[in-house]
């Protein structure tokens, strides 16, 4: 009778159910790989950016020059377990630019107290010139002697096209374009 079933009727059901569940697990691993915001997805506009060891309060004042009109992508700091919300400020002499909402994105070193925080599309575009970079909390700011003893940070950014008044498609920054001072 096929009402009643067999033990050796299972392995097809089953079957069938593991071929499902392979088949989401698949397709859920594809959907995870087109999320947008990767680490790479910007140009690199300067990337002052080593391993550990490292110390915090870096004794070096962090200087960045943009030979060009440059919208921020993507910012990226490192500290040692700060207390409370990071918030980085490019001062200069052509304005004073903040950067808030950074989320912490990792965590590394033995106890993972050394902790990466990052905003991505801050909406920021920063007038040609030389910035000071300014952590508000310089005493967990993250850096080492091959630093050159300044805070670690990174920045993607695109450059801006002042002759369309828009951000220019296929243009990419890159670390020459990035003057330091020390």
């Amino acid at each position: 009778m096929r009402f009643n079933r067999k033990p050796s009727d299972a392995p097809v059901e089953n079957f069938s159910r593991k071929s499902l569940i392979a088949t989401a697990v698949s397709l859920a691993a594809v959907l995870i790989l087109l999320v947008p915001v990767r680490l790479d997805a910007y140009p690199v506009v300067y990337d002052w950016n080593k391993d550990v060891p490292s110390r915090s309060n870096p004794p070096v004042k962090t200087i960045v020059k943009f030979d060009t009109d440059t919208r921020l992508d993507m910012v990226r700091v490192y500290h040692l377990a700060p207390q409370k919300p990071i918030t980085i400020t490019l001062k200069g002499k052509s304005g004073s630019y903040q950067i808030k909402n950074f989320a912490r994105v990792g965590a590394f070193g033995p106890k993972k107290q050394l902790q990466v925080y990052r905003a991505d599309k801050p909406g920021i575009v920063v007038k040609a010139g030389d910035y000071q970079v300014m952590s508000s909390d310089p005493a967990t700011w993250l850096y080492n002697a091959e630093t050159g003893n300044r805070g670690f940070l990174a920045i993607d950014g695109t450059r801006q096209s002042k002759e369309l008044g828009q951000l220019a498609v296929g243009q990419r920054l890159v670390l020459d374009n990035i003057q330091f001072a020390g």
